[in-house]
């Protein structure tokens, strides 16, 4: 039996956050009809034993010891209990603290074809509270407390040896309540039911191809907040929501089997008090798990997210994105992330009509560094690290690493960003490359901006100040056509600025070399080196 492998699949279970108490025993999962019916196999004291073996590798011997994880046979396989009441009974047992969790528990049963089946489903609720002193004389203690309960849940999945990863998963959230108290007030969140899709299977080159999705959870944040603890008058109430949450997460080459040897040796490195030759062996393992993936991404979208502050004011966004695309670590590696908001509405009697007019209503920002050597920098890391050291890694290494980014031919910049409202629109792009800053940008309805400053001028005399700096930039700029306007600005590292060819700023003039002795510098007449010894007297 490959219990190895089920001491890798637990961990990630644990990871993932899936609770049981231990009154509701554990059960195949419904959604194991979405994955295929497992073969359950009844369990025995030798397999248990074997598998605590393998998983003592991972979550240390004395967490069996001291009763805090514990494996059961059962009819369909194992029964795998993290008694985390236990824990928490511990850690209430010191002065201040006081903490409740459920019991976690996840079912195991190995298949025929050398994979593993794991479920779990149930409640889970934790409370955490503790007290802080004041800081005034005399004054009563502070007390916070946090309680998180998920209503239900169910996860299924199967986890395959050759990558030590799941390969197919399937899960369910149900509502999640959070309840904050402090002296400033209470807030309460609550989200939505979540559901999970997770598909992998072993690339080319050995490593895990997976693909993640994970759709629901709106949310709704509200409660109240005292700017003065002791003023209940202070008190200023605030909503937050938002529409479903929609993420899909794509690797390619992820060395899943390479970072959980790593996880092993890391753990038993923290359990003894010398590392011996687990140092090279860390070494090893960090090595074998570069580039850590071969290409990684993920893509965010929440719609219908609200801002109300009672007061102050409300906003709205109608749907917000975040996009990110990494390579792993290699010598050419492009690295890029990406935020988009549109709808954007903001309702304030702190902004004035004529600055509302202003406020975009769509962004774009995106990054992207190209041709990033991190191989090279994090070889070197990894052949000098040192533990129970002063450092982990020299002082000289550190300078080699920051020379090697020095040196190398990445390219930084801004790409594709944009923002819009009404009547106008900018677009840009910067590029970042040997100390110099070059920027590219393009506007749209600037003649639409000045007109609505100056009509709100007459009411309100700040609105003009805009209006001179528009119109300032508008003298810099080039007509591109379609009353759109261009500027192709340089910012160099000799403090030159230059906007559509014209030189703003002249470069500065280089300083001299210093002949102050204490500078290290020669001083006419002093001795050197060259000169030999001389005479004392």
């Amino acid at each position: 039996m490959k219990n190895h492998i089920m001491a890798l699949a637990c961990a990630v279970c644990l990871a993932t956050g899936s609770v049981l108490a231990e009154e509701n025993p554990p059960q195949r999962s419904d959604l194991a009809a979405l994955l295929g019916e497992p073969v359950l196999r009844a369990g025995d004291e030798s397999g248990a034993d074997r598998l605590r073996s393998s998983l003592e590798l991972y979550l240390t011997a004395a967490a069996f010891e001291n009763g805090i994880v514990s494996i059961e046979p059962v009819d369909e396989g194992y029964r795998i209990t993290a008694r985390l009441s236990e824990l928490g009974e511990e850690i209430a047992g010191l002065e201040d603290i006081s903490l409740r969790m459920d019991d976690y528990a996840i079912l195991v049963s190995e298949q025929p074809d050398g994979r593993w089946f794991v479920a779990s489903s149930g409640p889970f609720a934790m409370s955490l509270s503790f007290r802080s002193p004041s800081g005034e004389p005399g004054g009563a203690q502070i007390v916070q407390r946090l309680d998180y309960e998920v209503g239900s849940h169910e996860w299924a999945g199967y986890w395959d040896p050759e990558v030590q990863s799941f390969t197919r998963a399937e899960g369910y959230l149900g509502t999640v309540r959070q309840v904050e108290t402090n002296p400033a007030g209470t807030t309460t969140t609550t989200s939505e039911p979540i559901r999970t899709r997770f598909t992998g299977e072993v690339g080319e080159d050995g490593g895990l191809n997976m693909e993640a999705v994970q759709s629901g959870g709106a949310f709704r944040q509200e409660g109240t907040v005292s700017l003065d603890p002791r003023d209940p008058e202070s008190a200023i109430s605030f909503v937050v929501q938002s529409g479903d949450l929609e993420t899909v997460v794509n690797g390619e080459g992820m060395r899943t089997a390479e970072v959980m040897r790593l996880y092993g040796v890391g753990i038993e490195l923290l359990t003894r008090p010398e590392p011996g030759d687990l140092l090279e062996e860390l070494k090893d393992a960090l090595r074998a798990a570069l580039p850590v993936w071969t290409r990684f991404a993920s893509d965010m979208k929440i719609g219908g997210i609200t801002v109300d502050v009672g007061p102050f004011g409300s906003g709205r966004i109608g749907s917000a994105d975040v996009d990110m695309a990494l390579d792993g670590i290699s010598t050419t590696g492009t690295y890029s992330i990406r935020y988009g908001l549109t709808d954007i509405a903001i309702t304030s009697p702190f902004v004035p009509e004529w600055a509302s007019a202003l406020i975009p209503d769509r962004v774009v920002f995106e990054a992207e560094a190209t041709d990033v050597d991190l191989l090279e920098p994090a070889t070197l890391l990894i052949s000098d690290l040192r533990l129970n050291a002063e450092a982990p890694v020299s002082r000289q290494t550190l300078t080699k690493v920051d020379d090697l980014f020095q040196a190398s031919g990445a390219s930084f910049g801004i790409v594709d960003s944009s923002i819009a409202g009404r009547g106008y629109r900018i677009d840009y792009s910067a590029d970042f490359a040997d100390g110099d800053v070059s920027v590219d940008v393009r506007a749209e309805g600037i003649d639409t901006l000045i007109a609505g400053l100056q009509e709100a001028g007459r009411d309100y005399p700040q609105a003009l100040q805009g209006v001179s700096v528009l119109q300032m930039a508008k003298g810099f700029g080039r007509p591109v056509g379609d009353g759109a306007l261009e500027w192709a600005a340089t910012f160099g590292r000799d403090q030159s600025i230059t906007v559509n060819g014209a030189m703003l700023r002249a470069p500065e003039s280089p300083q001299p070399p210093s002949l102050d002795p204490g500078a290290g510098q020669f001083e006419p007449g002093a001795p050197s080196e060259a000169d030999g010894p001389t005479d004392p007297l």
